[in-house]
């Protein structure tokens, strides 16, 4: 039971972490884009 419960909360941990890690980049691409775009003009 302890086994099957760890097989059902890691694919969850994992998601949760990947999600995070995605938001956290897509927040730093909208933080460090303006300054190029503005640099590129």
């Amino acid at each position: 039971n302890l086994s099957f419960n760890n097989l059902t909360t890691l694919p969850i941990g994992l998601g949760y972490l990947v999600r995070l890690c995605t938001f956290d980049v897509s927040h730093n691409l909208l933080v460090e884009l303006p300054p190029d775009i503005m640099s590129m003009r």
